[in-house]
């Protein structure tokens, strides 16, 4: 693959080549070529002296931002009630999941021990089989636990397992998710879900497949959504075919394979008679010919007779025999070791990114409130302190399980966990809690902002646009970069992020005043903007230095500074955007607070167009997290433009017009 020398340089006598290309046929290189030691040094020594200068004036005593510290402590000493205008209410749906065992099912026991061999992934990755499982079953069903009537409740290694051992009665079995009704009447149902047979008329002709050719047809900016979710609906099909006839579980080693390739039991070559060390295993099972297949068939008709006697120890044999030639026919160094893959399901089990996602939501909401409570009265209640200490505690706590929860997808994949859209999501959201927990001695609301801003992303994380599948890297990724490079980027969105979370607040706080109220609100307002601007000067101080980064990654993996990519022109973007939102106070006319909120509020655009546009929208290159199909710009999207626009129409007005009686 010649991809892997992309960040692979060759130095001769203070020349320097960088592949920039390759041949289609992969037979030839193209090389670029460097001659520029002095330029590289000063260019360097010139972004260090930047980054060096950005960090001194967070800590300069005579800086804004200092300054700006100090303000906030004036104004909370001069304020004695402040009113919060508004709480934000989100809910969360908890998922109590049961594992009970039934006599038709295979049992939890067993189906862990399954899950805890190893299977080859589509992108060349050593999984355990449970991740492999759940992986599909999501892509299928869009759901992990399933109750099938004659079957009882059981989760997805168990489904998984069961497909195989008895694919007959899972082409009857309404599993494979369809979201869009054209669709669905295609199909001649009236169900979220369709079974295998329902794709099928009386004649087996495939009902989706003049409309799949059509779709295939068409050019990639000409797919309008329903060719989108018809490809999709294909998909899982083709997914559900591949998991019920086991041509999916790529659990042996090839015989004198070169490249570590591993096979499923269907494949032609696991019909090869195997020999040598583990002949022991033929004498056992008593096998005429034996081969993969053979060992394959022979452990589901141990299963299917397990699943009626409740004896599963043939069945299990077998899984060790399968273990023990895993073991023996492949490159050890490859293979993940028994912590890795005890910690990979763990991960899976944990569901950590989905129970922090409710958790979230729920401490927004009390922290919001509470914080609500103690900005309307004018004395503190020592129950309103001990339930928001309670309540930051418990929020650093899932902070603290978000941290791990990332240590283990490092752990487990063996890169930094921002490596794709789903990963950067969650490390947004890290970014932001550190943004809030970094602000919370100055005000509550700004940890209970925070809060609900982590979930907002991670809401966004678990669409489905956002795969949360454990993957290798890509070639082009593998460098010590991605770790100093995009972790600065993206933490960077979670201070501007706050920033623009924290502008709302402040517009609907507009809203709400009155002449009773304005000096009381007034303070609050500008106590929340010093806030905003900490966390944009922090926020902007970031995306430069991760941007300057990004040039010296560039320069060194691939000899040029700037390539004005989609991904790079729009990180610069953010840069200008947010020094002229820092620097509107200068400006006479847009030296306003409510100017400045605006401004951070909109400003805010530019990070979502890098993050979500770029990728999905624009032409994708090397630092595109979008993977398949655009998204279509989803309704609720254009609804919260909508929204935005009004708040900021409606808080201009009713600002204008307190100017005015003043």
């Amino acid at each position: 693959d010649h991809s892997i020398y992309m960040n692979n340089v060759l130095d001769y006598k203070q020349y320097r080549f960088f592949q920039s290309s390759y041949d289609t046929d992969e037979k030839g290189t193209v090389l670029s070529v460097n001659h520029d030691f002095w330029g590289t040094l000063i260019s360097y020594i010139g972004y260090a002296l930047l980054c060096i200068g950005f960090i001194i004036t967070l800590f300069n005593k005579n800086s804004r931002f200092l300054s700006l510290r100090n303000y906030i402590n004036e104004i909370r000493v001069k304020r004695k009630s402040i009113i919060i205008s508004i709480v934000f209410i989100v809910g969360f749906n908890g998922i109590l999941i049961s594992q009970n065992s039934v006599s038709n099912v295979v049992t939890s026991e067993h189906a862990e021990k399954i899950g805890r061999l190893l299977t080859q992934t589509y992108d060349g990755r050593f999984a355990p089989v449970h991740t492999l499982a759940l992986d599909l079953m999501h892509k299928v069903s869009k759901k992990e636990n399933f109750e099938i009537e004659g079957k009882g409740k059981m989760d997805a290694m168990q489904a998984f397992i069961d497909m195989m051992a008895e694919p007959a009665f899972w082409q009857q079995q309404k599993i494979i998710y369809i979201p869009q009704q054209a669709i669905r009447d295609i199909i001649g149902i009236n169900t979220e879900y369709a079974s295998l047979l329902d794709f099928f008329d009386a004649k087996s002709n495939y009902k989706l497949e003049k409309f799949i050719n059509e779709s295939f047809r068409k050019k990639q900016n000409e797919k309008n959504k329903f060719d989108k979710e018809l490809l999709k609906v294909d998909e899982r099909l083709n997914i559900f075919n591949m998991i019920i006839n086991g041509s999916i579980l790529k659990i042996f080693p090839e015989q004198g394979s070169q490249n570590n390739k591993w096979i499923s039991w269907d494949d032609n070559a696991a019909s090869n008679p195997l020999t040598g060390a583990i002949s022991i295993i033929n004498q056992d099972l008593q096998l005429r010919n034996f081969n993969y297949s053979n060992l394959m068939q022979a452990y589901i008709f141990e299963v299917m007779n397990a699943m009626k006697t409740g004896n599963y120890t043939k069945a299990d044999k077998i899984i060790g025999y399968i273990s023990d030639i895993q073991k023996q026919n492949s490159d050890a160094t490859l293979l993940p070791s028994d912590s890795k893959i005890k910690a990979e399901i763990f991960y899976n089990n944990a569901d950590i990114f989905i129970s922090l996602k409710n958790i979230y939501a729920v401490l927004s909401i009390l922290l919001l409130l509470f914080a609500f409570i103690e900005n309307v009265k004018s004395q503190k209640s020592k129950f309103i302190v001990y339930a928001l200490n309670i309540l930051s505690a418990l929020l650093g706590i899932a902070f603290l399980y978000h941290s791990i929860g990332m240590g283990l997808r490092w752990y487990i994949t063996g890169h930094a966990p921002w490596s794709n859209g789903y990963e950067a999501l969650i490390l947004v959201a890290w970014g932001a809690l550190l943004a809030g927990f970094s602000f919370a001695k100055y005000s509550k609301i700004t940890l209970a902002a925070t809060t609900l801003l982590a979930f907002f992303v991670l809401m966004t994380a678990s669409h489905s646009s956002y795969d949360p599948q454990l993957t290798n890297l890509q070639p082009v990724l593998k460098s010590y970069w991605l770790i100093i490079h995009v972790a600065t980027l993206t933490i960077s969105y979670g201070f501007l992020g706050l920033g623009f979370i924290l502008g709302i607040m402040n517009l609907v706080i507009f809203l709400f005043k009155t002449r009773i109220n304005g000096n009381k609100l007034d303070l609050l307002i500008a106590e929340n903007t010093y806030i905003i601007e900490m966390n944009l000067i922090i926020g902007l101080v970031l995306a430069t230095i991760g941007t300057f980064l990004g040039a010296v990654w560039a320069n060194e993996s691939w000899g040029r500074y700037w390539g004005w990519d989609a991904k790079e022109t729009w990180a610069l973007i953010i840069v200008i955007t947010y020094s002229l939102v820092i620097h509107m106070r200068f400006i006479p006319k847009l030296s306003s607070k409510y100017a400045f909120n605006v401004a951070s509020v909109l400003g805010f655009s530019s990070v979502i167009m890098t993050f979500v546009g770029v990728n999905y929208y624009l032409s994708k290159g090397m630092h595109s997290y979008g993977a398949g199909d655009t998204p279509i710009f989803p309704l609720w999207a254009w609804g919260t433009i909508f929204v935005i626009i009004i708040l900021i129409i409606l808080a201009g007005l009713k600002e204008k017009n307190q100017l005015n009686h003043n």
